[in-house]
């Protein structure tokens, strides 16, 4: 990948990164192409500071904005962030079917299940499940499919296509939550956009994708 047609925003603490979908954040023992690799040596290339923060991850098959630290104090500083909720995420989907209404807000129970590598969902409390909530509007309908845009309440493993899946309205694509297309190294969810205020400027900075999903 060519990582520097793929930059949003990058200053001396913080680099911003339009992640191309079939791409996985962080390098594994396999020696898979992975983000964290292709910053490591884009940094070695053009700066001096070589440190490689995952602030958080976004999955393999999905594309968009994901922040990277460039330091060690700004990593703790923008993890703290995320806990604190201190984030504006927005995601955007293309879906199979109409969805109940134009808006609406999707609440159930999420328990990650290691061994099949998916989330499982239950409408009630379940033990170890854990509360997983986010809000949808639909942005357009067309030919059997909905694009919609999606702001997580809360943040778990694999959340919006697992609860998709569950309302029978799967990401497109994502075969391991139910949908019947296949598509090569991804699936139509995207990290369309980030909120967040730069730890040491105090900037209120929104970096959107540069190819937000379409109907």
């Amino acid at each position: 990948m060519n990582l520097e047609s793929h930059i949003l925003f990058e200053d001396k603490d913080i680099l911003v990164i339009d992640k191309p979908a079939g791409l996985q954040v962080e390098r594994d023992r396999f020696g898979h192409p992975s983000l964290e690799e292709d910053v490591q040596n884009y940094l070695e290339k053009y700066h001096r500071n070589h440190y490689v923060g995952i602030v958080h991850r976004i999955d393999r098959p999905v594309n968009g904005v994901i922040i990277l630290a460039k330091t060690l104090s700004m990593l703790k500083k923008l993890q703290l962030q995320m806990q604190e909720d201190d984030w504006d995420k927005v995601y955007r989907a293309i879906v199979a079917g109409s969805m109940p209404s134009a808006m609406g807000k999707v609440e159930n129970y999420l328990l990650k299940d290691p061994k099949q590598k998916k989330a499982i969902i239950f409408d009630e409390e379940h033990p170890e499940a854990k509360k997983s909530s986010l809000r949808y509007a639909v942005l357009e309908e067309k030919e059997g499919k909905s694009l919609l845009e999606i702001q997580l309440i809360t943040g778990r493993y694999h959340q919006i296509r697992a609860q998709l899946g569950h309302m029978d309205r799967p990401v497109i694509g994502d075969k391991l939550y139910g949908s019947n297309v296949e598509l090569e190294n991804k699936i139509l969810l995207q990290s369309y956009s980030l909120s967040f205020t730069h730890p040491k400027t105090g900037e209120m900075l929104e970096i959107k994708t540069k190819t937000p999903l379409e109907l």
